[in-house]
């Protein structure tokens, strides 16, 4: 999965006093005192998020804010809501300034939200549950990769209804009374709703616009979607689409007749061999090494994820690699996160951790995105090659076939276009009607019941994915949600990430993983301004002329005909 960077997650766990605890400030509001407090107590819960990602620790993020408690109230954003009109800023002090208030109303709407965040994370570290035909009770955050390595789907199925019961019965109670209760504290602060401030925050213009073209995108895939849904089912779980079911995806994604071709141990080795080629490497730009935690725990979160701990200096990357393809596809999104970070160089707090995350994602699908090219797939054939010549005979990683590639790039476009469907067809629409929007955004294009959510969840995810979804698989409508309509972030950088790969291959040749002076001209470009550009601009910096759905489709289609063509020869 595509995961977060930290700052989204922490915009879910910060308390905010009473306000009348503003007078516990010393001296006078000042920006400067602020962006320093915030980035101090960002630090705190950023390294209380890693260990409990990491090991499993229990978060206690409540008591992190003695000594905080003026920098998130009303007093505090209506003075930064002062300082964005003063006379005399200039556009870019301006939008610094709107960048900050939106981040300490998002910390306001957690106002009294903290024991319940605490609550949810520490349940999924500390529940275990008891599978049938194991001897010893599993963690919850295990049960995924169990799902992924079982051959039996009935298993599968059972596997899923056990995490289903954690999410119904555990999780969803907590959720649901957080979640009404943010509503409200956003409400109160004078914007029209929950929706609403989110599409403000993420620079969204057109979310209509963004609804109907991702729905006639998936329209116009559809088809091959659904073919090489079939041809993956049968040729990975040897099941009919009709067959499949929710708990079959963490199967089919892991492709395990490809597991021998990727393994764990070279996947660190082949990364830095990329990097270097494209002239980066684990280094950040004032000189201290990328911190990569690859170490198996029970209690560790199985999603990879980037932490920017202390941008550019201090920058983490977690995953819990199983072997196969499944490990190197997020291994190099977090890497592209995390390169980001490691390179920026504005030296303005707010464009260093705020702002629009639709431009950190497209560079981490950019990274993610060269195993569905084949050109990369042949040179990663090439690393094995030489990789092979320090290692015995009996340990030696098979060699890609020519077919096989074209079966990677077909997968690849798989799991692609099901991203899309989910967070695009799915996710935009069904947030949307979790935060009670305005139905004239899906007007006809969803026309479902809407008053029911756990139902439309379950219809809309259905529909997405393309095969029957259980009831216990609509019990996901709590948790699978995206803070402050992050989604409408993936849905932007899924596309940007294609036009940024085809101004490289413009610039640099198709295989730009070969060209070393790439990675300067996404340092200059791109990397340099952190999280300052909106998608739009970053489209602009790279020729285009904005986020174009359009382009993605092309650069599926390619894809796909250039699999095909393999497959002839």
């Amino acid at each position: 999965m595509r995961a977060k960077t930290f700052l989204t997650i922490l915009m879910g766990v910060i308390m905010i006093s009473n306000a009348s605890e503003a007078k516990k400030t010393v001296g006078p509001l000042t920006l400067d005192k602020m962006t320093a407090s915030a980035d101090e107590l960002m630090r705190k819960q950023s390294l209380m998020s890693w260990d409990n990602r990491t090991k499993g620790t229990p978060v206690d993020y409540e008591s992190t804010y003695k000594g905080y408690e003026w920098l998130f109230t009303p007093e505090s954003i209506k003075f930064v809501g002062e300082k964005i009109v003063e006379p005399g800023i200039s556009a870019d002090e301006k939008r610094a300034r709107s960048f900050f208030k939106d981040f300490l109303v998002m910390q306001h709407a957690a106002r009294e939200v903290v024991s319940f965040d605490d609550r949810i994370t520490n349940t999924e570290s500390k529940t275990t549950v008891k599978v049938p035909w194991l001897k010893n009770e599993v963690a919850y955050r295990e049960i995924p990769i169990i799902i992924a390595k079982e051959n039996d789907p009935q298993k599968r199925k059972e596997l899923q209804k056990l995490s289903a019961d954690v999410q119904r019965d555990k999780l969803n109670p907590i959720v649901a009374e957080r979640d009404a209760k943010v509503h409200e504290i956003i409400e109160g602060l004078g914007y029209p709703s929950y929706l609403d401030f989110s599409l403000s925050a993420r620079h969204v213009k057109d979310f209509r616009g963004i609804i109907e073209d991702a729905d006639a995108l998936n329209k116009r895939t559809d088809a091959i979607y659904k073919e090489l849904l079939a041809e993956f089912a049968k040729d990975t779980l040897n099941m009919k689409v009709a067959d499949m079911r929710r708990s079959d995806l963490q199967k089919l994604f892991r492709l395990d007749s490809y597991v021998p071709y990727f393994p764990a141990e070279a996947m660190t080795a082949f990364l830095k061999h990329f990097l270097a080629g494209i002239g980066l490497d684990m280094t950040t730009v004032d000189g201290k090494k990328i911190l990569l935690d690859d170490a198996e725990r029970p209690k560790k979160n199985p999603r990879a994820a980037c932490y920017s701990i202390k941008v550019p200096s201090d920058i983490r990357m977690t995953i819990a690699p199983q072997g196969g393809i499944g490990d190197y596809t997020p291994l190099f999104h977090e890497t592209g996160h995390a390169i980001h970070f490691a390179n920026t160089t504005v030296p303005e707090w707010p464009f260093q951790y705020l702002g629009d995350y639709a431009a950190t994602e497209s560079y981490a699908g950019l990274f993610e995105g060269r195993f569905a090219d084949a050109d990369f797939l042949r040179h990663y054939r090439d690393f094995i090659a030489e990789w092979n010549k320090d290692r015995p005979k009996d340990k030696q990683v098979p060699m890609l076939t020519d077919r096989d590639i074209a079966k990677l790039v077909r997968f690849a476009l798989l799991n692609d276009l099901y991203f899309m469907r989910r967070y695009a067809g799915a996710k935009l629409i069904y947030e949307s009607i979790y935060h009670d929007g305005n139905p004239e955004l899906w007007k006809g294009i969803y026309n479902g019941d809407t008053k029911d959510k756990r139902e439309a969840y379950r219809r809309l995810f259905e529909k997405a994915y393309a095969f029957p979804m259980e009831d216990m698989d609509a019990d996901r409508y709590l948790t699978d949600i995206d803070e402050f309509l992050y989604a409408v972030d993936y849905v932007r950088s899924f596309v940007l990430a294609a036009q940024i790969d085809g101004a490289l291959s413009k610039k640099f040749g198709k295989e730009w993983h070969k060209n070393k002076d790439v990675g300067k001209y996404l340092k200059d470009t791109l990397f340099y301004a952190g999280d300052k550009l909106t998608a739009d601009e970053v489209a602009v910096a790279i020729g285009a002329k904005g986020v174009d759905f359009k382009t993605y489709e092309q650069d599926a289609r390619s894809r796909l005909a250039e699999s095909e063509l393999l497959l002839k020869n």
